[in-house]
Parts: structure tokens; C-alpha cells; sequence
């Protein structure tokens, strides 16, 4: 899976959102508003809205980054590469 050409999963429009921005650039990804994770094996869960794109399109300093999708501001909580070019972003509600 490491090298595999990512590019079809993120074409906008496609499995993709379109004009979406991170940190005010363009960028393409999944957008998931109902993912769920479980907590460290304490039966306790968490639910918040994440964004999957390629790892190539998040900044390094991703910290304090927001990210708009469909006009909603996110801001961004976690970072979270899979190692195989694609990564998931954690997002908070800006109020």
C-alpha cells in the first residue's frame, strides 16, 4: 500500500468535498461529521467530526490551523498519519 498512487480517493467531487480550506488553502478530503472513537479501553467514547485527505496537503505547523468545510469553521484538534500517505484529522467545532 506504501508508494500506491492516492490521488483518486481525493479528486473533489469524486469520493471528495470540493472547495474546502485548510489554514486558507484549497484542499480536497472525506469529510466524516458522524465518526466515532472509543476511549482507552474504559468503555468511555468520543464522538467529533474528522476530515481524511492526503498527508502531503497538511503543514507541518498544523497546530492552530482551522479548517472550513461547506461553511462551517473547524478547528483542528489532532494529526493523525497512517504511515501510508493518508491522514485523519481530528476536528473541534469553532464557535
Amino acid at each position: 500500500m506504501i508508494g500506491d498512487d492516492l490521488s483518486p480517493f481525493f479528486v473533489a467531487g469524486e469520493f471528495s468535498d470540493a472547495n474546502d480550506t485548510l489554514g486558507g488553502l484549497p484542499v480536497s478530503g472525506i469529510f466524516d461529521g458522524a465518526y466515532a472513537a472509543v476511549g482507552d479501553g474504559l468503555g468511555m467514547g468520543d464522538s467529533r467530526p474528522v476530515y481524511m485527505l492526503a498527508t502531503a496537503s497538511v503543514p507541518f505547523a498544523w497546530a492552530g490551523l482551522q479548517l472550513v468545510h461547506k461553511g462551517v469553521v473547524y478547528s483542528l484538534a489532532d494529526h493523525q498519519p497512517d504511515g501510508t500517505g493518508k491522514s485523519l484529522l481530528l476536528l473541534d467545532n469553532v464557535a
